[in-house]
């Protein structure tokens, strides 16, 4: 039976190829999953400032409701007090005999004979 001749200088030389391909594929893939790693940390920071920045809008938003509804607050108390006060006039008025009314074209005021507060024995 014969040996097959090795050539080790073949052999050598075909080992170093396949060596070299596997170190160049494994530097690809490193170079290939760093430039992955950065992507995605550049897209999380996109996100998350975009989110920020919404978030800030709704904060600021949220503070100029907050500021317009403590502000119609306080006026509708204001108008409240101001009701009761124009009541208490009217209601005066009335037991002086002084009647006002407003029938939404204008207002008219109309004097009493005998003020609300009297009576005619007295």
């Amino acid at each position: 039976m014969s040996e097959i001749p090795t050539y080790p200088d073949e052999q050598t030389e075909y080992q170093r190829g396949f060596e070299a391909g596997r170190a160049s594929r494994d530097a690809e893939a490193e170079k290939l999953r760093a430039d992955l790693e950065k992507a995605q940390a550049n897209y999380r920071f996109m996100v998350e400032r975009a989110a920020d920045q919404k978030l800030d809008g709704y904060r600021e938003l949220g503070a100029r409701l907050a500021s317009s509804e403590q502000s119609r607050d306080e006026l509708r108390a204001q108008l409240a007090e101001k009701d009761a006060q124009l009541d208490r006039i009217l209601a005066a008025l009335y037991a002086k005999g002084i009647v006002v009314s407003d029938n939404g074209g204008g207002t008219t005021v109309e004097f009493l004979s005998t003020p609300r507060g009297e009576t005619d024995g007295q």
